[in-house]
């Protein structure tokens, strides 16, 4: 006669955000839209280009009658260097190891160290120009596209604010920190256009970029695989 082993009871904090399944899934669009944008911007698609410059011309008026737009603007770019970033994200490191979260902390290294990297190299493969004004907000000497910064905010502040959100009892300041965090990472990527050195299709590739390593690396390291128990407990709650 067999028995059956009852499977141990899954709360509602215990449950997943997502499956490796859906870590991957996310990991294969991020990477598509990230593909499509480069060849759209490497063949000069007339819709994205009315879209980027239209969307940039009408931030910089509204950047340019607001100087603390500017103001914050330029703290974040401090904020979202890789020298700065880089500080950000071993200390995300360094607080979960210390946790024992030895999983999660190769995750957010990878992710931090990676995502920027990869952004990087796509760059010179693209040969985006930035955008050319007669009085520039900020200046870079790279090209354009992905933005790196708006990599970086996503792969390392964003991900260190889950990170950290996760470690904590409490639920609430939990969320408060993976909301503070999550702003200051997507802000990051809005700055750019901002300050007019980066059109917004630069932003949202720098974005999938790291939403493409965070779905992958979570996929492989962190996210626990898909089990039909799970599912069953996430519908009943």
């Amino acid at each position: 006669m067999s028995t059956t082993v009852p499977r141990p009871a899954v709360s509602k904090q215990d449950l997943p955000l997502v499956t490796r399944r859906g870590g991957a899934w996310g990991a294969f669009w991020a990477t598509l839209a990230v593909i499509a944008l480069a060849v759209l911007v490497e063949r000069d698609w007339a819709p994205l280009v009315d879209i980027d410059t239209g969307v940039l011309e009408t931030v910089r008026r509204w950047a340019l009658r607001n100087d603390w737009a500017v103001e914050v603007s330029l703290w974040l770019q401090s904020a979202g260097s890789f020298r700065v970033a880089a500080w950000v994200g071993v200390a995300g490191v360094l607080l979960l190891l210390a946790r024992r979260r030895y999983w999660q902390a190769l995750t957010l290294a990878l992710l931090a160290s990676l995502a920027p990297l990869v952004a990087n190299l796509i760059k010179p493969l693209v040969a985006r120009e930035r955008p050319i004004w007669d009085v520039y907000l900020a200046t870079e000497d790279s090209f354009s596209y992905p933005s790196g910064h708006a990599t970086c905010g996503i792969a390392v502040y964003l991900a260190v604010g889950v990170a950290l959100g996760a470690l904590l009892r409490n639920r609430v300041a939990g969320a408060f920190v993976v909301l503070a965090f999550s702003l200051v990472g997507i802000a990051i990527g809005l700055s750019r256009i901002v300050l007019g050195v980066h059109y917004p299709s630069d932003v949202v590739g720098g974005w999938c970029v790291a939403i493409a390593f965070a779905g992958l690396l979570g996929a492989l390291f962190v996210l626990p695989p898909y089990e039909p128990h799970l599912k069953a407990a996430r519908l009943r709650h």
